[in-house]
């Protein structure tokens, strides 16, 4: 029955579309007619097929608008630190011992944050920016980057393409979803990548260190 309305309707738009290759005002008034009314079952069937499709289609959409707000996010915190870190080389305090808290005053944040519950990438957990160990920062996005404060401090150690500083990005402290978060290296020619790109070798004050494969999140693309 719902098809043979559908084909009805389909009848009447090509008659008023091409009324010289249409078919008759009797096939016209008749399939008019059918389309006067769906039935209750009718009505039901596709109110039961709009649920289904909604089911399945409308929590993909919100996860991918959320999935997009995360990333415009990270990404915007990997600009506020290139622009950062390149306006501290200008001013010439960039070193062998400079470390990312270093780059604070040039960074555009809402306040220094000692309280909450952070995502960090995948293995990590979650961490706490009451912590001592790190200095976190509240972001005008809404997310909170954090990096080593002083204990202990982690700084470049050298001025070769290998040596980096590292930030991280939680771009939604209220939910708590341990390994969400997602980790940046800083190197010293002023590259960043993602903790699952980091170069062979890479190394700062704390040691040696390679890429972390499977510690980015699935939002994040650059």
């Amino acid at each position: 029955m719902l098809k043979s309305r559908l084909d009805a309707l389909a009848l009447i738009l090509i008659n008023q579309m091409f009324p010289d290759n249409s078919p008759s005002n009797a096939l016209e008034k008749k399939a008019r007619k059918a389309l006067r009314a769906f039935t209750l079952a009718e009505l039901l069937i596709s109110l039961a097929i709009l649920g289904v499709i909604a089911t399945f289609s409308i929590p993909k959409i919100l996860v991918a608008q959320q999935n997009e707000r995360y990333n415009a996010a990270a990404k915007e915190l990997v600009s506020m630190v290139s622009a950062a870190y390149q306006q501290a080389q200008l001013d010439g305090i960039v070193s062998s011992n400079t470390q990312m808290r270093d780059l604070l005053p040039y960074l555009n944040y809402v306040q220094i944050d000692t309280s909450a519950t952070i995502n960090d990438r995948n293995g990590q957990g979650t961490q706490n920016c009451s912590n001592v160990m790190w200095t976190c920062i509240k972001l005008h996005n809404g997310g909170i980057a954090w990096t080593a404060a002083n204990a202990p401090p982690v700084s470049f150690n050298g001025t070769s393409a290998l040596n980096f500083i590292w930030v991280n990005f939680d771009p939604d402290p209220s939910t708590d979803i341990a390994g969400s978060g997602v980790s940046f290296g800083l190197y010293y020619n002023g590259q960043i990548t993602t903790y699952d790109n980091l170069k062979p070798s890479s190394t700062n004050s704390l040691g040696t260190q390679g890429a972390e494969p499977n510690t980015t999140p699935s939002w994040f693309h650059w």
